[in-house]
């Protein structure tokens, strides 16, 4: 253990003691600390050399005082609490949901999907599909720029091949990128609909 650690441990095994008293003790392990690490000493290889705190303070109080005090603190310290077996385990009532609540639940959650969930997901799902349209176009602009270059060769075309090259890398990324955001996608509608579900059935929590 290192120093301040050491320290903490020996101040709680002195506590019989008075406080100057400790305080004494303290300040002469400190210093002893202290004169080890001038010497080269680590804090580490200090404490290997001293006494576990609580021998040092075993030998200071003596060994039946010291015991006899820790088990007076312990037995202030802890308090056992004994269960009543024959309680019965509190279970919690509850009530069915009245018609006038199943009711206002359904028209709310119609009213969320059409006015606002069902155009949150047409425009997601457009943006998605126009995303992959561009992505895949991109991709495959190399063989049109090609086909055009086979029938002629001109500076032109070749620029135009050059360009789809950069585009269909732009394409790939764009792939890569829009897998996981149509994969998160999906699983939120799953989600979503799923939650749906368990309200409009009158399973879901309130």
């Amino acid at each position: 253990m290192n120093k301040e650690h050491f320290l903490i441990e020996l101040k709680l095994h002195l506590r019989p003691l008075a406080t100057d008293e400790q305080e004494k003790i303290l300040n002469y392990y400190t210093e002893f600390f202290t004169k080890q690490q001038a010497e080269g000493l680590s804090e580490y290889e200090i404490s290997q050399q001293l006494p576990h705190p609580k021998e040092i303070a075993q030998e200071l109080l003596g060994s039946d005082y010291y015991d006899a005090f820790e088990q007076s603190q312990n037995r202030n310290d802890w308090q056992e609490f004994s269960v009543d077996e024959e309680t019965e385990p509190y279970a919690e009532s509850s009530e069915p949901e009245s018609g006038v609540i199943r009711f206002i639940q359904v028209i709310g959650i119609i009213c969320l999907n059409v006015l606002f969930m069902l155009w949150v997901i047409i425009v997601f799902a457009s943006l998605l599909f126009a995303g992959w349209i561009t992505a895949l176009a991109f991709i495959i602009s190399p063989a049109l720029a090609g086909f055009n270059l086979f029938f002629v060769i001109d500076s032109f075309n070749f620029m135009q091949l050059f360009i789809s090259l950069i585009l269909c890398g732009s394409g790939i990324i764009g792939c890569l990128i829009l897998k996981p955001i149509t994969s998160g996608g999906f699983k939120l509608l799953k989600a979503y609909s799923k939650w749906n579900f368990y309200v409009l059935s009158g399973r879901g929590k309130q």
